[in-house]
């Protein structure tokens, strides 16, 4: 039984809607670059998958897109807000996350490991 691919949307064998299809982006404008979003990169950082493990044992799994530079932001700045702290404060934990990158982020790669 085919189960898909996984969750990096970039590495599907049979392809993917989001890097397959005619689908407006911020390329589109140019002409040689509406086939198909790999075509300019989208694949180029790569994707993360991030865990957070509770005290309790359950695992929390997030992905998202940035490749290595997420994984430092992720690693070595944002880590302090999630670790230690309770998972029911999703909001309280995201705007801390959020509020700290402004100095170098408000969208982009701040925001693609947030």
């Amino acid at each position: 039984k085919d189960l898909g691919g996984g969750a990096d949307c970039h590495k599907q064998a049979k392809g993917h809607w989001i890097v397959d299809s005619d689908i407006a982006n911020p390329m589109s404008v140019y002409e040689q670059y509406r086939s198909s979003r790999t075509s300019w990169g989208i694949d180029a950082m790569g994707s993360i998958v991030v865990e957070v493990e509770l005290s309790n044992g359950m695992v929390g799994v997030g992905i998202s897109i940035g490749g290595d530079a997420a994984c430092f932001i992720v690693e070595k700045h944002l880590s302090r807000f999630v670790e230690g702290q309770d998972p029911a404060n999703v909001e309280l934990i995201w705007d801390q996350c959020w509020r700290s990158t402004m100095n170098y982020g408000r969208k982009g790669i701040a925001i693609q490991a947030i």
